[in-house]
């Protein structure tokens, strides 16, 4: 599980590096398209680590109205 998340990260990075140096704007449109269900594979991927306890949760904001 790991090493698909964090093949899925890298990924992620080399998507936005394609989209930043495309000339094409279909080629843009499909990166743009295949972003966001990469990005939930992740976030899938890192909440099932997290319910089995195989990764800590990571750092939540500050609720400020449960501190008063």
């Amino acid at each position: 599980m790991t090493q698909v998340i964090s093949l899925g990260s890298i990924s992620i990075a080399n998507i936005g590096m394609a989209m930043s140096e495309t000339l094409r704007s279909d080629m843009q449109m499909m990166f743009t398209r295949i972003l966001p269900k990469n990005m939930k594979f992740i976030k899938d991927g890192a909440s099932i680590m997290i319910d089995n306890g195989w990764l800590e949760q990571p750092p939540q904001c500050v609720d400020h109205k449960n501190l008063v």
